[in-house]
């Protein structure tokens, strides 16, 4: 199957998720192993405060290595990702992925998505979500790449960036990003402030 076979197969089962319009997934990451660097500071607990209901944010780093363990829950259903930091021009990103071993535990919940964590929703197909981080002390802000202002972006000629859209029944056609990990660096040099959505608020839990 080709990769755009697989990104259409996988969209077409992703309609709830992907018509809000709310992500832009990347095939590629954002780093490569020279880039990663180590964010010890995230490390631990964080609540959302202002959530409609009940998330918290886990954060664990792999001994030896600056990979790190992300868990999510939300509603009391856990999913766990990878999470790699690396710095462009100064600022701090975040690259999740999905670990594949939450597969089966998800899979036993049944197949409708409305049971299901919604990030790890939003990654059911394998592609890398990139975040942009404020950490200061106790509050962390996580900001996501907002579809809209890549589109602006990419309509203005402000930016060149490798990507498809996706076309996917009754929604506007989705934006996925195709680019090599230099070209998305270099994108976010070029754009990191102005294709990044509002932040979400976290609080480290004592």
């Amino acid at each position: 199957m080709t990769q755009r076979a697989i990104i259409t197969t996988a969209l077409l089962g992703l309609v709830a998720v992907f018509c809000g319009g709310c992500v832009v997934p990347s095939i590629h990451p954002l780093y490569s192993e020279d880039d990663v660097t180590a964010c010890p500071g995230i490390v631990g607990i964080w609540l959302d405060q202002a959530a409609a209901e009940s998330e918290t944010w886990k954060f664990f780093k792999k001994p030896g290595e600056n990979t790190y363990t992300m868990i999510y829950i939300m509603g009391g259903k856990p999913a766990s990702f990878t999470a790699h930091f690396t710095q462009i021009d100064g600022v701090v990103y975040m690259d999740t992925y999905p670990i594949s071993s939450d597969e089966e535990s998800w899979r036993g919940q049944g197949t409708k998505l409305a049971g299901w964590n919604l990030l790890r929703q939003l990654h059911l197909l394998p592609v890398h979500l990139l975040w942009r981080i404020d950490l200061n002390g106790d509050v962390l802000r996580l900001s996501m790449l907002d579809p809209d202002m890549v589109n602006k972006q990419i309509s203005a000629g402000s930016a060149v960036i490798a990507h498809e859209y996706q076309e996917v029944p009754e929604c506007e056609p989705t934006l996925v990003l195709t680019a090599q990990t230099s070209d998305l660096r270099e994108f976010l040099a070029k754009n990191g402030d102005k294709v990044f959505n509002s932040p979400i608020e976290l609080h480290r839990k004592k």
